[in-house]
């Protein structure tokens, strides 16, 4: 049974500024509302413009995935504000499976592309936050020491909403942690998070052939890592402020720095 898209009913797509802060999009003077049926609120103008871009290139029917921006947006302001706890304590949970945090047995050109592609990622967060991630070689799993576990909760609690919700499709997305973190944290950009994700898959497909099924998969990933760092940008593009200068909710878009 097929579903009736909604058919796309303005045709003037306007961002405006809230009365409580922070800016809306209006479609023929109508507020567009989350899922949640309160009034979207985006944190920068810049994310607003982005969002109300999507709703002006909607065609005769609303498609909402070419609306990544609008998604990301209600994710930030539904789910990362009132489910925050619930959503920090899930993303933990996968803290001992990180992908970058399990080498390959052989052959030794993996285990070499691996360490090239990974150890810069580790490396770096070591730097950053002042701890050690445990590594193995193989499928034996590997428990993380409690001051990784503290210094990611401690990474996830100063995210803003939006990088939350950016970082809840980065880090599932590429099977790791260290990555999302990197994303967030400028370290790396899309595109690199991608390659670092995908050396395992790459390497098959050289040694076995490609797979249509998996290079759609793959492809996909790339556009959804492509997505969050827009989102991320925009976000954070405060109009003459400092990114990180205020502490109202609706504006705390940025926890990168420092």
């Amino acid at each position: 049974m097929s579903t009736q898209r909604p058919r796309r009913f303005w045709k003037e797509v306007a961002v405006v500024e809230l009365p409580e802060g922070g800016y809306g999009i209006a479609l023929d003077g109508r507020p567009v509302k989350a899922p949640s049926k309160n009034v979207l609120r985006l944190c920068s103008q810049a994310l607003a413009e982005g969002v109300a871009d999507e709703w002006r290139a909607q065609g005769e029917f609303l498609d909402p995935f070419s609306m990544p921006l609008t998604q990301l947006a209600n994710t930030a302001q539904d789910r990362m504000v009132p489910l925050r706890a619930a959503i920090e304590d899930e993303l933990l949970a996968h803290i001992d499976g990180d992908a970058l945090c399990y080498y390959a047995d052989g052959p030794q050109d993996l285990v070499d592309r691996q360490h090239a592609a990974w150890s810069p990622v580790t490396q770096w967060a070591a730097e950053r936050f002042g701890v050690s991630w445990q590594q193995t070689s193989g499928i034996m799993p590997v428990s993380q020491p409690e001051p990784v576990r503290a210094a990611i909760a401690a990474a996830l609690a100063a995210m803003s909403p939006e990088e939350l919700a950016a970082f809840q499709v980065i880090a599932p997305g590429v099977s790791s942690l260290l990555v999302g973190l990197a994303v967030i944290h400028g370290r790396l950009n899309a595109e690199q998070a991608f390659t670092v994700a995908v050396v395992d898959e790459l390497y098959q497909a050289e040694q076995w052939g490609h797979d249509w099924e998996a290079d759609d998969r793959r492809e996909r990933l790339r556009q959804e890592l492509a997505s969050a760092s827009q989102f991320l940008l925009l976000a954070r593009s405060q109009s003459g402020e400092g990114a990180s200068d205020s502490g109202a909710a609706h504006h705390r878009c940025d926890s990168s720095q420092g």
